[in-house]
């Protein structure tokens, strides 16, 4: 069980975009895969540009902003004052929404800003020499110990369907995500990056 199923119900899920989508015969899994994923590069979409990325950063990262501050971390929400801006499709509680990272590092610590627009959901990490902390709504939470890992998910890159075949997927998914163990008890999840690479499989027609 996830530490944001413990504390506030809000699950995560990752994936990019598609080019098209055959349902002739793609089992419902598949179909909601395909489905679920041309959602997200929808919504990623509409925050694609440096300028809608610093709308998202300023419209939904005052809060965190706020409760870094109120811990003596002065940050400023202007992308061009980090050191590296990304942004990716992502999934929360079942919201397709584009996933923007902030990152700045300077001699005392590492700060990532992370914003979900439509989601609604904004939060940040600290990483110093002396451990790592989460903030997000108010909270401020140690993060006792965490491990970075990759995996490859999902399909992108489909093509038109053939007769004989639903789906050609050429690729699939490459997730980074970071999983932490938290002072409370629980333990989480978030995704770090995502991007869609010949690298990890797809399903392709037979």
């Amino acid at each position: 069980m996830s530490r944001r199923t413990v504390l506030k119900g809000i699950g995560a899920g990752a994936a990019i975009g598609m080019s098209g989508l055959g349902s002739a015969s793609a089992t419902t899994g598949e179909t909601n895969d395909v489905e679920r994923s041309i959602e997200m590069r929808r919504a990623a979409e509409t925050f694609a540009t440096d300028d809608a990325i610093q709308q998202a950063l300023a419209g939904y990262g005052e809060s965190i902003k706020a409760q870094l501050e109120a811990e003596g971390i002065s940050t400023d929400l202007d992308a061009a004052d980090f050191d590296e801006v990304r942004s990716f499709p992502d999934e929360e509680d079942g919201v397709a929404t584009a996933h923007i990272v902030a990152e700045r590092e300077d001699a005392d610590r590492e700060i990532e800003v992370h914003v979900l627009p439509q989601a609604d959901r904004s939060f940040a990490v600290e990483k110093t020499d002396s451990g790592n902390r989460h903030f997000e709504d108010g909270d401020v939470q140690p993060m006792i110990d965490c491990s970075t890992n990759t995996y490859c998910d999902g399909y992108c890159q489909c093509m038109a369907p053939t007769p004989d075949c639903s789906k050609n997927c050429h690729a699939g998914f490459e997730i980074e995500e970071r999983c932490c163990l938290y002072a409370d008890g629980s333990y989480d999840c978030e995704t770090l990056n995502q991007d869609c690479t010949d690298s990890c499989p797809g399903t392709d027609c037979a």
